[in-house]
C-alpha cells in the first residue's frame, strides 16, 4: 500500500513538472525594458530658429523637435504644446501647439468708469 502511494505521488509530481517545464523555460521579453514606449507631455517654452528646438520655460531644458515644420512659423515665440516624447531618440513629436502672449491682461481699474463717479 505504501509502495503504491509512493509511486503514484512520484508519477503525479513528474507530471506536474512536465507540464510546468515549457512555461518556465520561456525567457521574459526584453524589448519592453530596452525600448520604453513614447508618452505624452505638455510643455511651454520658447521656439528656436526654424522650430528645431524648444527651450522649456520650467526647467530650462532643450528639447529636439522631430517634426520641426509645425513650429517653424513660431520662431522666437513662447508656445504651449502637447507632444509625444520618444525616449529612444530623446525627441519630441508635436501633436498640438498654441502661441502664448506674454503681455499681461488689462485688468487695471479705469478711474473714469461709472463705478468711481459720485
Amino acid at each position: 500500500m505504501n509502495i503504491r502511494r509512493a509511486i503514484s505521488t512520484s508519477l503525479l509530481l513528474v507530471g506536474f513538472v512536465a507540464l510546468a517545464a515549457p512555461a518556465l523555460s520561456t525567457p521574459p521579453p526584453q524589448n519592453a525594458s530596452a525600448h520604453p514606449a513614447p508618452f505624452m507631455l505638455t510643455l511651454s517654452g520658447t521656439v528656436s530658429k526654424q522650430g528645431s528646438l524648444l527651450l522649456c520655460s520650467a526647467d530650462q531644458k532643450l528639447y529636439h523637435i522631430l517634426n520641426s515644420e509645425t513650429l517653424s512659423h513660431l520662431e522666437g515665440q513662447v508656445v504651449l504644446l502637447k507632444a509625444r516624447f520618444i525616449p529612444q531618440k530623446d525627441q519630441l513629436y508635436v501633436t498640438a501647439v498654441r502661441a502664448l502672449s506674454l503681455s499681461a491682461p488689462s485688468d487695471t481699474a479705469k478711474l473714469d468708469d461709472a463705478a468711481f463717479r459720485r
